[in-house]
């Protein structure tokens, strides 16, 4: 399943059915702009990953709490 990921370029849970999808249509729950952000972070190295995280947390804070 990995190697057809590879080969398509797309994530090995992309391949089967995706519980995010909804029943209607079965159009895709995250918008587009939710799937080019998680492309991006799986695109990451995982020390990359957790920098990422590290630094969007007290962003997400800040701007929870300005809303």
């Amino acid at each position: 399943m990995e190697r057809l990921a590879s080969a398509l370029s797309c994530h090995p849970l992309d391949l089967v059915h995706n519980p995010l999808e909804a029943a209607s249509g079965c159009e895709p729950v995250l918008s587009p702009r939710e799937r080019e952000l998680l492309d991006l972070f799986r695109s990451l190295r995982d020390d990359e990953q957790e920098a990422l995280w590290l630094a969007i947390q007290p962003m997400a804070r800040f701007v929870r709490r300005s809303s």
